[in-house]
Protein backbone atom coordinates (compact mmCIF):
# COMPACT_ATOMS: atom_id res chain seq x y z
CA UNK A 1 0.00 0.00 0.00
CA UNK A 2 1.36 3.45 -0.76
CA UNK A 3 2.06 5.72 2.14
CA UNK A 4 -1.01 7.28 3.68
CA UNK A 5 -2.48 10.39 2.18
CA UNK A 6 -4.30 11.31 5.37
CA UNK A 7 -3.13 14.71 6.67
CA UNK A 8 -1.24 14.33 9.92
CA UNK A 9 -0.17 16.49 12.79
CA UNK A 10 3.30 17.03 11.27
CA UNK A 11 1.92 18.75 8.19
CA UNK A 12 -0.40 20.76 10.44
CA UNK A 13 2.58 21.83 12.57
CA UNK A 14 4.43 23.11 9.53
CA UNK A 15 1.36 24.89 8.17
CA UNK A 16 0.75 26.52 11.53
CA UNK A 17 4.38 27.62 11.74
CA UNK A 18 4.23 29.27 8.33
CA UNK A 19 0.91 30.91 9.18
CA UNK A 20 2.33 32.12 12.47
CA UNK A 21 5.15 33.89 10.67
CA UNK A 22 2.77 35.38 8.10
CA UNK A 23 0.22 36.44 10.67
CA UNK A 24 2.85 38.01 12.90
CA UNK A 25 3.67 40.48 10.21
CA UNK A 26 2.61 39.98 6.66
CA UNK A 27 4.80 38.76 3.76
CA UNK A 28 8.53 38.10 2.74
CA UNK A 29 11.28 38.27 -0.03
CA UNK A 30 13.73 35.96 -2.11
CA UNK A 31 15.30 32.62 -2.60
CA UNK A 32 18.09 31.25 -4.80
CA UNK A 33 17.90 27.67 -6.02
CA UNK A 34 21.24 25.90 -5.71
CA UNK A 35 22.59 22.58 -4.58
CA UNK A 36 23.41 21.89 -0.98
CA UNK A 37 26.01 19.72 0.63
CA UNK A 38 25.64 19.62 4.36
CA UNK A 39 26.60 17.47 7.30
CA UNK A 40 23.61 15.62 8.60
CA UNK A 41 23.34 15.87 12.36
CA UNK A 42 20.12 14.22 13.50
CA UNK A 43 17.12 16.38 12.66
CA UNK A 44 19.22 19.37 11.69
CA UNK A 45 19.57 21.17 8.38
CA UNK A 46 22.34 23.71 7.81
CA UNK A 47 24.95 24.33 5.15
CA UNK A 48 27.16 27.21 4.12
CA UNK A 49 27.09 27.37 0.36
CA UNK A 50 28.95 29.44 -2.22
CA UNK A 51 27.17 32.34 -3.86
CA UNK A 52 25.56 31.00 -7.02
CA UNK A 53 26.24 32.37 -10.45
CA UNK A 54 22.95 33.30 -12.01
CA UNK A 55 22.47 32.49 -15.66
CA UNK A 56 20.60 34.30 -18.39
CA UNK A 57 17.78 31.79 -18.27
CA UNK A 58 17.48 32.02 -14.48
CA UNK A 59 13.94 32.22 -13.17
CA UNK A 60 14.83 34.55 -10.30
CA UNK A 61 12.95 37.80 -10.66
CA UNK A 62 14.14 41.21 -9.60
CA UNK A 63 12.04 43.15 -7.12
CA UNK A 64 11.47 46.89 -7.31
CA UNK A 65 14.89 48.49 -6.97
CA UNK A 66 13.31 51.59 -5.45
CA UNK A 67 12.21 49.52 -2.48
CA UNK A 68 15.45 48.74 -0.71
CA UNK A 69 14.12 46.16 1.76
CA UNK A 70 12.74 43.97 -1.01
CA UNK A 71 15.01 41.31 -2.46
CA UNK A 72 14.69 38.97 -5.40
CA UNK A 73 11.85 36.54 -5.82
CA UNK A 74 12.79 32.99 -6.74
CA UNK A 75 9.91 31.09 -8.30
CA UNK A 76 12.00 28.18 -9.53
CA UNK A 77 10.42 25.81 -7.00
CA UNK A 78 6.86 27.00 -7.57
CA UNK A 79 4.75 24.13 -8.90
CA UNK A 80 4.23 24.27 -12.65
CA UNK A 81 0.51 23.55 -12.19
CA UNK A 82 0.08 25.86 -9.19
CA UNK A 83 -3.38 27.34 -8.69
CA UNK A 84 -2.30 29.54 -5.78
CA UNK A 85 1.00 31.36 -5.23
CA UNK A 86 1.78 33.48 -2.19
CA UNK A 87 4.85 35.68 -1.77
CA UNK A 88 5.33 37.06 1.73
CA UNK A 89 8.06 39.19 3.33
CA UNK A 90 7.83 38.92 7.15
CA UNK A 91 11.20 40.52 7.85
CA UNK A 92 10.40 43.51 5.66
CA UNK A 93 7.29 44.20 7.74
CA UNK A 94 8.55 43.35 11.23
CA UNK A 95 11.66 45.48 10.80
CA UNK A 96 9.77 48.47 9.40
CA UNK A 97 9.04 51.72 11.22
CA UNK A 98 5.31 50.97 11.33
CA UNK A 99 6.00 48.07 13.70
CA UNK A 100 7.88 50.15 16.29
CA UNK A 101 4.88 50.23 18.62
CA UNK A 102 4.17 46.52 18.21
CA UNK A 103 5.58 43.87 20.60
CA UNK A 104 8.01 42.48 18.03
CA UNK A 105 10.26 41.19 20.82
CA UNK A 106 7.40 39.06 22.12
CA UNK A 107 6.54 37.83 18.63
CA UNK A 108 10.18 36.95 18.06
CA UNK A 109 10.65 35.15 21.38
CA UNK A 110 7.40 33.19 21.07
CA UNK A 111 8.24 32.04 17.55
CA UNK A 112 11.76 30.97 18.50
CA UNK A 113 10.42 29.14 21.55
CA UNK A 114 7.71 27.27 19.65
CA UNK A 115 9.36 26.67 16.27
CA UNK A 116 13.02 27.63 16.48
CA UNK A 117 12.43 30.19 13.71
CA UNK A 118 13.09 33.92 14.04
CA UNK A 119 10.37 35.76 12.07
CA UNK A 120 12.39 39.00 12.08
CA UNK A 121 15.02 37.27 9.97
CA UNK A 122 12.65 35.62 7.50
CA UNK A 123 13.42 37.46 4.29
CA UNK A 124 10.92 35.69 2.07
CA UNK A 125 8.37 32.91 1.87
CA UNK A 126 7.17 31.64 -1.51
CA UNK A 127 4.28 29.19 -1.23
CA UNK A 128 2.67 27.41 -4.18
CA UNK A 129 -0.32 25.06 -4.08
CA UNK A 130 -1.73 22.90 -6.86
CA UNK A 131 -5.41 22.00 -7.26
CA UNK A 132 -6.55 18.81 -5.49
CA UNK A 133 -6.91 15.92 -7.91
CA UNK A 134 -7.26 12.42 -6.45
CA UNK A 135 -5.98 13.48 -3.08
CA UNK A 136 -4.89 16.53 -1.11
CA UNK A 137 -3.30 19.40 -3.05
CA UNK A 138 0.46 19.30 -3.57
CA UNK A 139 2.47 22.24 -2.24
CA UNK A 140 5.93 23.76 -2.03
CA UNK A 141 7.21 26.35 0.42
CA UNK A 142 10.53 28.09 -0.07
CA UNK A 143 11.65 29.97 3.05
CA UNK A 144 14.66 32.29 2.87
CA UNK A 145 16.34 33.99 5.80
CA UNK A 146 18.38 37.18 5.76
CA UNK A 147 21.43 35.29 7.00
CA UNK A 148 22.71 31.73 7.19
CA UNK A 149 20.18 29.63 9.07
CA UNK A 150 20.03 26.30 10.86
CA UNK A 151 16.90 24.24 11.43
CA UNK A 152 17.24 22.62 14.84
CA UNK A 153 13.61 22.36 15.88
CA UNK A 154 12.65 18.93 17.14
CA UNK A 155 9.03 20.03 16.92
CA UNK A 156 9.29 20.74 13.18
CA UNK A 157 11.53 17.82 12.21
CA UNK A 158 10.27 14.97 14.37
CA UNK A 159 8.45 13.50 11.37
CA UNK A 160 11.69 13.24 9.34
CA UNK A 161 14.80 11.10 9.08
CA UNK A 162 18.12 12.02 7.40
CA UNK A 163 18.24 10.82 3.81
CA UNK A 164 19.52 11.55 0.33
CA UNK A 165 17.54 12.70 -2.69
CA UNK A 166 19.12 12.83 -6.14
CA UNK A 167 22.57 13.19 -4.61
CA UNK A 168 21.58 15.83 -2.04
CA UNK A 169 21.32 15.38 1.72
CA UNK A 170 17.95 16.25 3.19
CA UNK A 171 15.41 15.35 5.85
CA UNK A 172 12.98 12.77 4.47
CA UNK A 173 9.42 12.93 5.74
CA UNK A 174 7.99 9.74 7.17
CA UNK A 175 4.45 10.93 6.48
CA UNK A 176 2.94 11.26 3.04
CA UNK A 177 1.83 14.90 3.09
CA UNK A 178 4.11 16.30 5.79
CA UNK A 179 7.07 18.10 4.19
CA UNK A 180 10.49 16.73 3.51
CA UNK A 181 13.12 19.45 4.00
CA UNK A 182 16.03 20.40 1.75
CA UNK A 183 18.44 23.29 2.15
CA UNK A 184 19.20 24.64 -1.36
CA UNK A 185 21.67 27.17 0.08
CA UNK A 186 22.81 28.41 3.47
CA UNK A 187 19.87 30.81 3.84
CA UNK A 188 17.02 28.81 2.33
CA UNK A 189 14.80 25.83 3.07
CA UNK A 190 12.55 23.98 0.63
CA UNK A 191 9.55 22.21 2.15
CA UNK A 192 7.39 19.88 0.09
CA UNK A 193 5.95 16.34 0.30
CA UNK A 194 8.57 13.73 -0.49
CA UNK A 195 7.08 12.65 -3.82
CA UNK A 196 7.32 16.28 -4.91
CA UNK A 197 10.86 16.64 -3.56
CA UNK A 198 11.93 13.69 -5.70
CA UNK A 199 10.72 15.49 -8.82
CA UNK A 200 11.94 18.98 -7.95
CA UNK A 201 15.52 17.85 -7.33
CA UNK A 202 16.01 15.73 -10.44
CA UNK A 203 19.21 16.78 -12.24
CA UNK A 204 17.41 16.89 -15.59
CA UNK A 205 14.50 18.97 -14.31
CA UNK A 206 13.75 21.95 -16.53
CA UNK A 207 14.15 25.01 -14.31
CA UNK A 208 11.31 27.17 -15.58
CA UNK A 209 8.23 28.84 -14.22
CA UNK A 210 4.67 27.69 -14.84
CA UNK A 211 1.84 29.86 -16.18
CA UNK A 212 0.73 31.23 -12.80
CA UNK A 213 4.30 31.83 -11.63
CA UNK A 214 4.95 33.84 -14.79
CA UNK A 215 1.95 36.04 -13.98
CA UNK A 216 3.17 36.48 -10.41
CA UNK A 217 6.57 37.49 -11.72
CA UNK A 218 5.03 40.22 -13.82
CA UNK A 219 2.63 41.45 -11.13
CA UNK A 220 4.48 41.72 -7.82
CA UNK A 221 7.10 44.38 -7.15
CA UNK A 222 8.37 44.20 -3.60
CA UNK A 223 4.94 43.94 -1.95
CA UNK A 224 4.81 42.95 1.70
CA UNK A 225 2.20 40.36 0.80
CA UNK A 226 1.12 39.19 -2.63
CA UNK A 227 -1.35 36.45 -3.47
CA UNK A 228 -2.48 35.30 -6.89
CA UNK A 229 -5.15 32.67 -7.53
CA UNK A 230 -5.78 30.95 -10.85
CA UNK A 231 -9.56 30.76 -10.56
CA UNK A 232 -9.87 28.85 -13.83
CA UNK A 233 -7.77 26.00 -12.37
CA UNK A 234 -10.06 25.55 -9.37
CA UNK A 235 -13.32 26.64 -10.98
CA UNK A 236 -15.15 23.30 -10.40
CA UNK A 237 -14.36 23.49 -6.67
CA UNK A 238 -15.48 27.09 -6.44
CA UNK A 239 -18.65 26.34 -8.36
CA UNK A 240 -19.40 23.49 -5.99
CA UNK A 241 -18.79 25.74 -3.02
CA UNK A 242 -21.03 28.51 -4.28
CA UNK A 243 -23.82 26.04 -5.07
CA UNK A 244 -23.72 24.74 -1.50
CA UNK A 245 -24.08 28.20 0.02
CA UNK A 246 -27.59 29.15 1.10
CA UNK A 247 -27.88 32.67 -0.31
CA UNK A 248 -30.83 35.05 -0.21
CA UNK A 249 -32.34 35.77 -3.64
CA UNK A 250 -30.70 39.20 -3.93
CA UNK A 251 -27.25 37.58 -3.59
CA UNK A 252 -27.92 34.61 -5.85
CA UNK A 253 -25.93 36.09 -8.74
CA UNK A 254 -22.77 35.72 -6.64
CA UNK A 255 -22.86 32.06 -7.66
CA UNK A 256 -21.78 33.20 -11.13
CA UNK A 257 -18.48 34.68 -9.93
CA UNK A 258 -16.34 31.55 -10.51
CA UNK A 259 -17.58 31.40 -14.10
CA UNK A 260 -16.65 35.02 -14.79
CA UNK A 261 -13.21 35.35 -13.20
CA UNK A 262 -9.89 34.13 -14.58
CA UNK A 263 -7.44 35.27 -11.86
CA UNK A 264 -7.46 37.14 -8.57
CA UNK A 265 -4.59 39.32 -7.30
CA UNK A 266 -4.40 40.54 -3.72
CA UNK A 267 -1.53 42.70 -2.48
CA UNK A 268 -1.02 44.31 0.93
CA UNK A 269 1.65 46.84 1.90
CA UNK A 270 2.31 48.08 5.42
CA UNK A 271 6.01 48.89 5.34
CA UNK A 272 6.14 51.12 2.28
CA UNK A 273 4.13 53.56 0.18
CA UNK A 274 2.99 50.99 -2.37
CA UNK A 275 -0.59 50.16 -3.25
CA UNK A 276 -2.85 47.78 -1.37
CA UNK A 277 -5.52 46.41 -3.68
CA UNK A 278 -7.68 43.56 -4.86
CA UNK A 279 -7.81 43.05 -8.62
CA UNK A 280 -9.74 40.43 -10.55
CA UNK A 281 -9.26 39.59 -14.21
CA UNK A 282 -12.40 38.53 -16.03
CA UNK A 283 -12.48 35.86 -18.73
CA UNK A 284 -13.37 38.39 -21.43
CA UNK A 285 -15.09 41.73 -22.00
CA UNK A 286 -18.57 40.23 -21.64
CA UNK A 287 -17.61 38.59 -18.35
CA UNK A 288 -16.10 41.89 -17.18
CA UNK A 289 -19.37 43.67 -17.97
CA UNK A 290 -21.35 41.16 -15.93
CA UNK A 291 -18.85 41.16 -13.09
CA UNK A 292 -18.94 44.95 -12.89
CA UNK A 293 -22.73 44.84 -12.79
CA UNK A 294 -22.71 42.31 -9.94
CA UNK A 295 -20.29 44.22 -7.71
CA UNK A 296 -22.00 47.55 -8.37
CA UNK A 297 -25.38 46.01 -7.54
CA UNK A 298 -24.03 44.65 -4.25
CA UNK A 299 -22.73 48.07 -3.29
CA UNK A 300 -26.16 49.49 -4.03
CA UNK A 301 -27.73 46.64 -2.03
CA UNK A 302 -25.68 47.55 1.04
CA UNK A 303 -26.97 51.11 0.78
CA UNK A 304 -30.56 49.96 0.25
CA UNK A 305 -30.43 47.63 3.26
CA UNK A 306 -28.82 50.24 5.51
CA UNK A 307 -30.95 53.26 4.63
CA UNK A 308 -34.22 52.21 6.35
CA UNK A 309 -32.44 51.58 9.66
CA UNK A 310 -30.55 54.86 9.36
CA UNK A 311 -33.73 56.81 8.66
CA UNK A 312 -35.49 55.11 11.54
CA UNK A 313 -32.67 56.09 13.89
CA UNK A 314 -32.62 59.68 12.64
CA UNK A 315 -36.38 60.00 13.23
CA UNK A 316 -36.12 58.76 16.82
CA UNK A 317 -36.65 61.03 19.84
CA UNK A 318 -33.69 59.37 21.53
CA UNK A 319 -30.52 61.45 21.01
CA UNK A 320 -28.36 58.32 21.12
CA UNK A 321 -30.45 56.73 18.36
CA UNK A 322 -30.17 59.95 16.36
CA UNK A 323 -26.40 59.86 16.80
CA UNK A 324 -26.36 56.27 15.54
CA UNK A 325 -28.25 57.42 12.47
CA UNK A 326 -25.73 60.18 11.82
CA UNK A 327 -22.91 57.67 12.21
CA UNK A 328 -24.57 55.35 9.71
CA UNK A 329 -24.99 58.22 7.27
CA UNK A 330 -21.31 59.08 7.61
CA UNK A 331 -20.24 55.48 7.09
CA UNK A 332 -22.36 55.15 3.96
CA UNK A 333 -20.80 58.31 2.59
CA UNK A 334 -17.35 56.94 3.40
CA UNK A 335 -18.20 53.69 1.64
CA UNK A 336 -19.27 55.59 -1.47
CA UNK A 337 -16.00 57.52 -1.44
CA UNK A 338 -13.60 54.72 -0.60
CA UNK A 339 -15.17 51.67 -2.23
CA UNK A 340 -14.76 52.63 -5.85
CA UNK A 341 -14.68 49.99 -8.56
CA UNK A 342 -12.33 50.72 -11.43
CA UNK A 343 -12.20 48.88 -14.73
CA UNK A 344 -9.42 48.69 -17.29
CA UNK A 345 -10.46 46.29 -20.05
CA UNK A 346 -10.95 42.90 -18.42
CA UNK A 347 -9.20 43.94 -15.17
CA UNK A 348 -11.42 45.16 -12.34
CA UNK A 349 -9.99 46.79 -9.21
CA UNK A 350 -12.50 46.02 -6.47
CA UNK A 351 -10.74 48.17 -3.91
CA UNK A 352 -7.49 50.10 -3.68
CA UNK A 353 -5.61 52.08 -1.06
CA UNK A 354 -2.85 54.45 -2.14
CA UNK A 355 -1.11 55.85 0.96
CA UNK A 356 0.30 58.69 -1.12
CA UNK A 357 -3.25 59.84 -1.87
CA UNK A 358 -5.47 58.42 0.87
CA UNK A 359 -3.16 58.55 3.87
CA UNK A 360 -3.12 55.78 6.44
CA UNK A 361 -6.75 56.08 7.55
CA UNK A 362 -8.23 54.89 4.29
CA UNK A 363 -6.60 51.52 4.71
CA UNK A 364 -8.88 50.55 7.60
CA UNK A 365 -11.99 51.09 5.50
CA UNK A 366 -10.57 49.00 2.71
CA UNK A 367 -9.64 46.23 5.13
CA UNK A 368 -13.22 46.18 6.36
CA UNK A 369 -14.18 45.58 2.75
CA UNK A 370 -11.64 42.77 2.59
CA UNK A 371 -13.36 41.18 5.57
CA UNK A 372 -16.68 41.16 3.74
CA UNK A 373 -15.09 39.70 0.62
CA UNK A 374 -13.27 37.04 2.61
CA UNK A 375 -16.57 36.14 4.25
CA UNK A 376 -18.07 35.60 0.82
CA UNK A 377 -15.13 33.45 -0.27
CA UNK A 378 -14.97 31.26 2.84
CA UNK A 379 -17.68 28.85 1.65
CA UNK A 380 -15.71 28.27 -1.55
CA UNK A 381 -12.53 27.62 0.44
CA UNK A 382 -14.42 25.21 2.67
CA UNK A 383 -15.80 23.46 -0.39
CA UNK A 384 -12.27 23.02 -1.74
CA UNK A 385 -11.20 21.42 1.53
CA UNK A 386 -14.27 19.20 1.49
CA UNK A 387 -13.53 18.11 -2.09
CA UNK A 388 -9.97 17.21 -1.12
CA UNK A 389 -11.15 15.15 1.85
CA UNK A 390 -13.77 13.43 -0.27
CA UNK A 391 -11.14 12.53 -2.87
CA UNK A 392 -8.91 11.16 -0.12
CA UNK A 393 -11.75 9.03 1.20
CA UNK A 394 -12.54 7.74 -2.29
CA UNK A 395 -8.88 6.82 -2.70
CA UNK A 396 -8.98 4.89 0.59
CA UNK A 397 -12.04 2.98 -0.58
CA UNK A 398 -10.44 2.20 -3.95
CA UNK A 399 -7.44 0.72 -2.13
CA UNK A 400 -9.73 -1.39 0.04
CA UNK A 401 -11.68 -2.63 -2.98
CA UNK A 402 -8.41 -3.45 -4.77
CA UNK A 403 -7.33 -5.44 -1.72
CA UNK A 404 -10.61 -7.38 -1.83
CA UNK A 405 -10.03 -8.25 -5.47
CA UNK A 406 -6.46 -9.32 -4.77
CA UNK A 407 -7.80 -11.47 -1.93
CA UNK A 408 -10.28 -12.96 -4.40
CA UNK A 409 -7.49 -13.69 -6.88
CA UNK A 410 -5.66 -15.61 -4.17
CA UNK A 411 -8.54 -17.28 -2.33
CA UNK A 412 -11.13 -17.59 -5.08
CA UNK A 413 -13.66 -15.51 -3.19
CA UNK A 414 -14.12 -12.22 -1.35
CA UNK A 415 -13.27 -12.41 2.35
CA UNK A 416 -16.06 -13.46 4.69
CA UNK A 417 -17.37 -10.58 6.76
CA UNK A 418 -15.66 -12.21 9.79
CA UNK A 419 -13.70 -15.24 10.89
CA UNK A 420 -15.41 -17.61 13.37
CA UNK A 421 -14.33 -20.06 16.05
CA UNK A 422 -15.50 -23.68 16.20
CA UNK A 423 -18.55 -22.67 18.21
CA UNK A 424 -19.72 -20.15 15.62
CA UNK A 425 -18.61 -17.02 17.47
CA UNK A 426 -17.25 -14.19 15.29
CA UNK A 427 -13.61 -13.34 15.97
CA UNK A 428 -12.06 -10.76 13.65
CA UNK A 429 -13.35 -8.50 10.89
CA UNK A 430 -12.62 -8.90 7.20
CA UNK A 431 -10.60 -5.69 7.58
CA UNK A 432 -8.04 -7.70 9.53
CA UNK A 433 -7.94 -10.52 7.00
CA UNK A 434 -7.15 -8.29 4.02
CA UNK A 435 -4.17 -6.70 5.80
CA UNK A 436 -1.62 -8.68 3.73
CA UNK A 437 -3.23 -7.21 0.61
CA UNK A 438 -2.76 -3.60 1.75
CA UNK A 439 0.93 -4.17 2.49
CA UNK A 440 0.33 -4.73 6.20
CA UNK A 441 1.59 -8.32 6.45
CA UNK A 442 3.67 -7.52 9.54
CA UNK A 443 0.62 -6.15 11.36
CA UNK A 444 -1.46 -9.16 10.28
CA UNK A 445 1.09 -11.54 11.79
CA UNK A 446 0.78 -9.80 15.16
CA UNK A 447 -2.86 -10.84 15.53
CA UNK A 448 -3.87 -13.97 17.42
CA UNK A 449 -6.25 -15.19 14.74
CA UNK A 450 -7.88 -17.73 17.04
CA UNK A 451 -8.91 -15.05 19.53
CA UNK A 452 -11.73 -12.48 19.32
CA UNK A 453 -11.06 -8.87 18.40
CA UNK A 454 -11.34 -7.74 22.03
CA UNK A 455 -9.05 -10.33 23.60
CA UNK A 456 -6.33 -8.91 25.84
CA UNK A 457 -3.74 -9.32 23.09
CA UNK A 458 -5.78 -8.27 20.08
CA UNK A 459 -7.04 -5.13 21.85
CA UNK A 460 -3.47 -3.82 21.91
CA UNK A 461 -3.47 -3.76 18.10
CA UNK A 462 -6.56 -1.55 17.71
CA UNK A 463 -4.47 1.62 17.93
CA UNK A 464 -2.36 0.41 15.00
CA UNK A 465 -5.21 0.85 12.54
CA UNK A 466 -3.81 1.40 9.01
CA UNK A 467 -4.36 4.88 7.63
CA UNK A 468 -6.36 3.47 4.73
CA UNK A 469 -9.16 2.66 7.19
CA UNK A 470 -9.30 6.23 8.56
CA UNK A 471 -11.97 8.57 7.21
CA UNK A 472 -10.38 12.02 6.56
CA UNK A 473 -13.58 13.92 7.36
CA UNK A 474 -14.44 11.99 10.50
CA UNK A 475 -15.29 13.75 13.74
CA UNK A 476 -13.56 10.97 15.68
CA UNK A 477 -9.87 10.53 16.42
CA UNK A 478 -8.43 7.81 14.13
CA UNK A 479 -6.10 6.79 16.93
CA UNK A 480 -9.16 5.42 18.69
CA UNK A 481 -9.28 2.77 15.98
CA UNK A 482 -12.70 3.65 14.57
CA UNK A 483 -13.37 3.16 10.88
CA UNK A 484 -16.19 4.41 8.67
CA UNK A 485 -15.60 1.83 5.92
CA UNK A 486 -18.08 -0.98 6.44
CA UNK A 487 -19.33 -3.83 4.32
CA UNK A 488 -23.06 -4.25 3.66
CA UNK A 489 -24.05 -7.50 5.36
CA UNK A 490 -27.22 -9.50 4.64
CA UNK A 491 -28.52 -12.65 3.00
CA UNK A 492 -28.32 -11.53 -0.64
CA UNK A 493 -25.75 -8.77 -0.22
CA UNK A 494 -22.03 -8.72 -1.04
CA UNK A 495 -21.34 -10.17 2.42
CA UNK A 496 -23.91 -12.67 3.62
CA UNK A 497 -22.99 -12.67 7.32
CA UNK A 498 -21.65 -16.22 7.38
CA UNK A 499 -18.12 -17.61 7.62
CA UNK A 500 -18.07 -18.09 3.85
CA UNK A 501 -16.78 -15.57 1.36
CA UNK A 502 -18.63 -15.03 -1.91
CA UNK A 503 -17.12 -15.56 -5.35
CA UNK A 504 -17.56 -12.92 -8.05
CA UNK A 505 -19.47 -15.34 -10.26
CA UNK A 506 -22.31 -15.18 -7.74
CA UNK A 507 -22.78 -11.46 -8.34
CA UNK A 508 -25.33 -12.15 -11.05
CA UNK A 509 -26.72 -8.60 -10.95
CA UNK A 510 -23.36 -7.42 -12.24
CA UNK A 511 -20.29 -6.18 -10.40
CA UNK A 512 -20.96 -2.60 -11.47
CA UNK A 513 -24.50 -2.81 -10.06
CA UNK A 514 -23.66 -4.19 -6.61
CA UNK A 515 -22.44 -2.22 -3.60
CA UNK A 516 -19.65 -3.99 -1.70
CA UNK A 517 -18.37 -1.20 0.56
CA UNK A 518 -20.00 1.79 2.27
CA UNK A 519 -18.73 4.92 3.95
CA UNK A 520 -20.95 5.24 7.02
CA UNK A 521 -21.53 8.33 9.14
CA UNK A 522 -20.15 8.97 12.63
CA UNK A 523 -23.12 7.26 14.29
CA UNK A 524 -22.30 3.94 12.61
CA UNK A 525 -18.48 3.90 12.81
CA UNK A 526 -17.01 0.78 14.45
CA UNK A 527 -13.69 -0.44 15.81
CA UNK A 528 -11.81 -1.60 12.72
CA UNK A 529 -10.99 -5.08 14.05
CA UNK A 530 -14.51 -5.74 15.32
CA UNK A 531 -16.65 -8.09 13.20
CA UNK A 532 -19.37 -5.46 12.86
CA UNK A 533 -20.61 -3.90 9.64
CA UNK A 534 -23.58 -2.11 8.10
CA UNK A 535 -26.97 -3.84 7.97
CA UNK A 536 -29.97 -2.60 5.99
CA UNK A 537 -32.83 -1.06 7.93
CA UNK A 538 -35.82 -1.79 5.70
CA UNK A 539 -37.81 1.15 7.08
CA UNK A 540 -34.87 3.58 6.95
CA UNK A 541 -32.58 2.36 4.16
CA UNK A 542 -30.07 5.19 4.65
CA UNK A 543 -29.79 4.79 8.42
CA UNK A 544 -26.12 5.05 9.34
CA UNK A 545 -25.27 6.80 6.08
CA UNK A 546 -27.14 10.10 6.01
CA UNK A 547 -25.66 12.10 8.88
CA UNK A 548 -23.54 14.14 6.47
CA UNK A 549 -19.86 13.34 6.71
CA UNK A 550 -19.89 14.92 3.25
CA UNK A 551 -22.61 17.44 2.31
CA UNK A 552 -25.65 15.63 0.91
CA UNK A 553 -23.76 12.50 -0.20
CA UNK A 554 -22.16 9.28 1.01
CA UNK A 555 -19.60 7.12 -0.77
CA UNK A 556 -20.13 3.58 -2.02
CA UNK A 557 -17.64 1.10 -3.46
CA UNK A 558 -19.01 -1.26 -6.09
CA UNK A 559 -17.95 -4.85 -6.54
CA UNK A 560 -16.07 -3.92 -9.72
CA UNK A 561 -13.70 -1.79 -7.62
CA UNK A 562 -15.07 1.63 -8.55
CA UNK A 563 -16.15 4.20 -5.95
CA UNK A 564 -19.07 6.60 -6.41
CA UNK A 565 -20.80 9.46 -4.62
CA UNK A 566 -24.44 8.74 -3.84
CA UNK A 567 -27.03 11.36 -2.97
CA UNK A 568 -29.08 11.26 0.21
CA UNK A 569 -32.00 11.77 -2.17
CA UNK A 570 -31.40 8.43 -3.91
CA UNK A 571 -34.60 6.47 -4.49
CA UNK A 572 -34.84 3.92 -1.63
CA UNK A 573 -35.85 1.11 -3.98
CA UNK A 574 -32.94 1.91 -6.28
CA UNK A 575 -30.57 1.84 -3.31
CA UNK A 576 -31.92 -1.53 -2.16
CA UNK A 577 -31.48 -2.89 -5.69
CA UNK A 578 -27.85 -1.77 -5.72
CA UNK A 579 -27.25 -3.59 -2.45
CA UNK A 580 -28.30 -7.03 -3.70
CA UNK A 581 -25.88 -9.14 -5.70
CA UNK A 582 -28.47 -11.52 -7.16
CA UNK A 583 -31.87 -9.87 -6.82
CA UNK A 584 -32.49 -9.64 -10.55
CA UNK A 585 -33.59 -6.00 -10.35
CA UNK A 586 -33.22 -3.75 -13.37
CA UNK A 587 -30.89 -0.94 -12.33
CA UNK A 588 -30.50 2.20 -14.40
CA UNK A 589 -28.37 4.78 -12.63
Amino acid sequence: MPESIRPDRSSSRWLCSLLAVLTACGPATTVLAQEVQRPVPPRSVTQPAPNPQRTTDDTTLLGNKAMAPASEIDLSYALSDAAVILVARPGQVLNSAMMEMMPTEVIQAASIKETGLDPLKVDQIVLSVSPPANGPPNYTALVRFAEAATLDSEQLTRHTQPGEVNGKDYLKSQDFMAPSILQPDEKSFLLTPDFSMQELTKPDRINGVGPLAAKVAAATRGDDFFLMVDVAAIRPLLQMGMQQVDLPPELDDLRELPDLISTVEFRVNFSNQSLTNLVVTANDEAAADKLMHIVESKKALVRAKAQPEIQKALASDDPVEQASGRYGTRMLKRMDESVQFDRDGVRLTLFQHDPKVDGSGGLLTNYATIGVLVGLLLPAVQAAREAARRNMSMNNMKQIMLAMHNYHDTMGQFPAHASYDDEGNPLLSWRVHILPFIEEQALYEQFHLDEPWDSEHNKTLIEKMPDVYAEPSAAVDPRDGNTHYLAPVGGSLAFDGTSNGIALRKFTDGLSNTIALLQVDNTAAVTWTKPADWELNAKKPLAGLDQAIHPAIFLAGLADGSVHSMSFAIDPEMFKALLTRNGGEVVNW
